[in-house]
């Protein structure tokens, strides 16, 4: 059985590489992006495009939310 991680997605080269590197290793990798009030919606959709092209599970993306 493989192994699972969950990489915090964005459209940024960190991100993506992290998670590369992640699949290398034989993670299963699920993607997990987060909407915080972007003007845009470029980096949510980028993730999703990164996470297609590298074979990620693709979790989606969810509401920012404050922790108080």
């Amino acid at each position: 059985m493989r192994q699972k991680a969950v990489v915090r997605l964005s459209r940024g080269l960190n991100s993506t590489t992290v998670a590369a590197i992640v699949k290398s290793e034989g993670f299963d990798v699920f993607a997990l992006s987060f909407g915080y009030g972007q003007i845009h919606n470029i980096e949510l959709s980028a993730a999703e495009t990164v996470a297609t092209a590298l074979e990620f599970w693709n979790i989606g993306s969810a509401p920012a939310r404050s922790i108080r």
